[in-house]
């Protein structure tokens, strides 16, 4: 799947909105910007502007970062200790 920048993205959507919110319309006239080969299709266009109107952004949304606290070198020590304590 081709991902598109940020500027180009914008391009999409005002594009789209500029042309009456009509997705056949908005890709013909992305073929005379992007060139034929690098337009992006009709159901790429739906799915940008549903993205854009839920979210009010073009942006991808970040993952969430996962910690994995049980695996510190503190955590080692203690269990090392506690190992040795008791057998």
């Amino acid at each position: 799947m081709e991902s598109y920048t940020k500027e180009q993205c914008v391009i999409i959507v005002k594009t789209h909105y500029k042309y009456g919110e009509s997705y056949a319309e908005t890709v013909c006239k992305l073929r005379g910007i992007f060139g034929r080969q690098n337009a992006p299709y009709q159901s790429t266009v739906k799915r940008m502007i549903n993205k854009f109107e839920e979210t009010g952004s073009i942006m991808d949304s970040k993952l969430p970062v996962c910690y994995h606290t049980g695996q510190s070198l503190d955590n080692f020590a203690a269990v090392s200790e506690s190992v040795a304590e008791s057998p």
